[in-house]
């Protein structure tokens, strides 16, 4: 998964022109325009206290964000989206976090033992639970927090664990150590 910081030159500049036909007189908070990725891995309070963030990206790269623009929306889609976003702007939580506050601490435990171990079934071992109940957990973890795509997720949720050190829920040194062996191998 690659999560690059900032949008190419020319998207940024399509980007500009389509903005200023959504302004209004009365927005207070400047758009902020970041790849879908980029919002989706960490928190971004302390820009929506400034600017109305808006993430851009391909479709299938959009895990959980309401104010997102695809690549393929036609421009009176993106100028609604960018006025809907613009009236939203009054958020105290950035979409990430408030994802983060719908996933609970046993979520993360299962979640960790799927990811990190390298099948189902080791998963299964590790939790002392059936695989039936394994895959029943993650789907109504999935149901719950309001994600469609599974494979999108595991791979988010992988992402997350290697690269961010808030992430880790504590306690689960054996899962990590496990993947770690099973990264180091690959």
């Amino acid at each position: 998964m690659v999560v690059d910081d900032e949008l190419s030159p020319l998207i940024a500049l399509a980007l500009s022109e389509i903005k200023n036909r959504a302004a209004r007189p009365s927005d207070r908070k400047p758009f902020y325009f970041l790849p879908a990725m980029w919002v989706q891995t960490r928190c971004c309070c302390a820009l929506i206290s400034e600017y109305t963030v808006v993430s851009i990206s391909e479709k299938h790269d959009n895990l959980f964000l309401k104010q997102h623009i695809n690549y393929c929306d036609p421009i009176p889609r993106i100028i609604e989206k960018l006025r809907d976003a613009q009236d939203n702007s009054g958020e105290q939580k950035c979409e990430f976090c408030q994802f983060m506050t719908k996933m609970e601490r046993a979520d993360k435990h299962t979640l960790n033992a799927i990811v990190c171990l390298e099948t189902y079934a080791d998963a299964s071992q590790y939790l002392g639970l059936s695989q039936k109940s394994i895959y029943s957990r993650l789907y109504s973890i999935l149901e719950r927090i309001g994600v469609n795509d599974r494979r999108l997720f595991l791979r988010w949720y992988k992402y997350m664990l290697i690269h961010s050190t808030t992430f880790r829920p504590r306690g689960l040194n054996i899962i990590f150590s496990a993947a770690e062996d099973v990264l180091a191998q690959n």
